[in-house]
């Protein structure tokens, strides 16, 4: 079968699986729960696919809200196999106007983490500025802005932005800058309000706390393991301290790594900060599961696609 026709057919097969209940079962042979992980809804990702997914999770599945399952880790006690744990990361608006309003209907508990310093400076998340700023360039202008900002070539913007998330933070923020500055002429459109604005503190207080824990995400969502011990320390505590201070953040104070990353450094700082972490890492959470490195599944995906994760993590 040559790639075009598996790329056809794989989609095929899961959606298959999925409707005659093949990865449900296997899925239910592997004890655990899942966490899984979502982010914007209602770009390519619409609120009706995760209507769809959270009508599914609710008929078949328990759904745990994640403090409950690491306050059950913390205290050695068992799991219910199978259960479902939601989280949103970035706190994004859409998640209050497109996923919240469907949180209420199926009546099922998430987790959103925030940025406390992105909320109060009206700011997107840096990768989200940085993409589409890049966007409006024609190829041979990100070329040349690109190699002039890092003196590399670059052949698409993903890569120049990878390159950008292993910078320490004062050479991303010029690097931040320069991207500005060769794209003077950006104007965000509605479209790229309703992807990329973030929730307000005033939105963040009016989400019902029965359904919804907030976690923190930093204070400004930078690569944690780039950053010196001084501002990993600064970006844990300071995001805790005004989430507390704010009445939005109750015990066991939750956080989710930026981008998954995480070394020692950061861990040891999330130990003194936080009761868990989460990560990128694929997997499912089981009793020996590191707390502060806490695997997840991804979630903004078609259901077929979501339910084949709960059985094989990684695909």
């Amino acid at each position: 079968m040559n790639l075009s026709a598996l790329h056809l057919f794989v989609p095929r097969l899961r959606r298959w699986a999925f409707e005659f209940g093949l990865t449900d079962r296997a899925a239910r042979k592997q004890a655990g729960v899942r966490m899984l992980m979502h982010h914007g809804v209602g770009g390519f990702y619409k609120a009706k696919a995760l209507d769809e997914q959270l009508a599914w999770i609710k008929r078949s599945h328990s759904v745990l809200p994640m403090d409950e399952a690491v306050n059950r880790l913390r205290n050695g006690k068992s799991l219910p196999d199978f259960a479902i744990v939601l989280t949103f990361d970035d706190g994004l608006r859409n998640n209050l106007t497109e996923a919240y309003p469907l949180l209420v209907k199926h009546q099922v508990p998430a987790t959103f983490f925030v940025c406390p310093g992105l909320i109060d400076s009206g700011r997107w998340i840096w990768t989200h500025e940085m993409r589409e700023r890049l966007k409006t360039l024609d190829f041979d202008q990100f070329i040349t802005l690109a190699e002039a900002l890092s003196g590399t070539h670059f052949g698409a913007i993903d890569a120049f932005i990878s390159w950008m998330k292993q910078l320490p933070n004062s050479k991303r923020e010029q690097t931040m800058l320069g991207v500005r500055a060769g794209t003077a002429g950006f104007c965000p459109t509605e479209q790229h309000h309703r992807d990329h604005d973030l929730m307000s503190w005033e939105e963040l207080a009016s989400l019902d706390k029965r359904l919804v824990t907030i976690g923190s995400h930093t204070m400004s969502h930078p690569i944690l393991s780039s950053l010196s011990d001084n501002e990993i320390e600064t970006e844990l505590k300071d995001s805790k301290r005004i989430l507390v201070e704010r009445g939005l953040m109750r015990e066991p104070a939750l956080l989710c790594y930026p981008d998954g990353a995480h070394d020692e450094r950061v861990t040891a700082s999330a130990r003194r900060h936080y009761a868990a972490a989460c990560s990128t890492k694929k997997g499912i959470v089981t009793s020996g599961v590191p707390l502060f490195s806490l695997p997840r599944i991804g979630g903004n995906s078609r259901i077929e696609d979501v339910s084949w994760r709960l059985w094989r993590p990684g695909a």
